[in-house]
């Protein structure tokens, strides 16, 4: 029972730290903030959101902690179907937790950090390699899951897979696809979603929460009677 409420914690943290903290700082944004292409560096950005880019810099920095923390509770529901490939996987997510922590304490718009140019930019799409990276390496064991666990099994590889797949699809396709249409048409598709970094941003963030969340409330520990 204090494992579930240690899990439900530390999901209900992230949430309220991570999609809490941005979503107020983008009520906050001067210009009205568009997910679908401004960039969650925006709302942690002293330039662009003055009056709250403190809260979303804090919400981030706490949320690398309890992703961090959610990697231990996915390997530990994971581990029995594939040992090695969760081990790693932890890592991972880990990894991903201290650059996401670290890139959130970098002012966003600093051009260097210890020689590193634009290192928030760079260290958060580091930390959402990070995650990716994890969510694949857990794709084994998923694939091991026992029958009575075979509802979990596709929505998991659907969250793991179908998001990373269509943002490599979009970023090698669009410019080939630029090249044989009209200029108009040209500027229609580098204005679309589909080319923009926070649309996939977003819809990556989500991912990883809703993966995470299948797969330690539904293999994870269970209440007592």
């Amino acid at each position: 029972m204090r494992n579930l409420l240690w899990t439900l914690f530390l999901l209900t943290g992230l949430a309220l730290f991570f999609f809490g903290s941005l979503l107020y700082a983008a009520t906050a944004f001067p210009a009205g903030y568009d997910w679908r292409h401004t960039v969650m560096s925006s709302l942690a950005s002293p330039t662009e959101n003055p009056a709250a880019c403190r809260i979303a810099s804090f919400g981030l920095a706490v949320s690398g902690v309890f992703l961090s923390l959610l990697g231990f509770d996915v390997r530990r529901a994971l581990r029995p179907y594939a040992p090695a490939w969760t081990a790693w996987a932890r890592a991972f997510f880990v990894l991903g937790g201290i650059l996401l922590t670290v890139s959130a304490l970098i002012t966003p718009g600093h051009h260097a950090f210890l020689g590193l140019g634009k290192a928030h930019a760079k260290l958060a799409q580091a930390a959402g390699v990070g995650f990716g990276i994890g969510m694949a390496l857990d794709l084994p064991a998923i694939l091991r899951l026992p029958a009575r666990h075979s509802r979990v099994r596709v929505p998991a590889i659907l969250l793991a897979v179908v998001p990373v797949t269509l943002y490599l699809l979009c970023r090698m396709l669009l410019p080939l696809v630029e090249t044989f249409v009209s200029p108009p048409a040209q500027q229609a598709l580098q204005h679309s979603i589909f080319g923009s970094l926070a649309f996939w941003e977003w819809i990556g963030s989500v991912s990883v929460y809703l993966f995470l969340a299948l797969i330690t409330l539904a293999l994870g520990p269970k209440p007592g009677p």
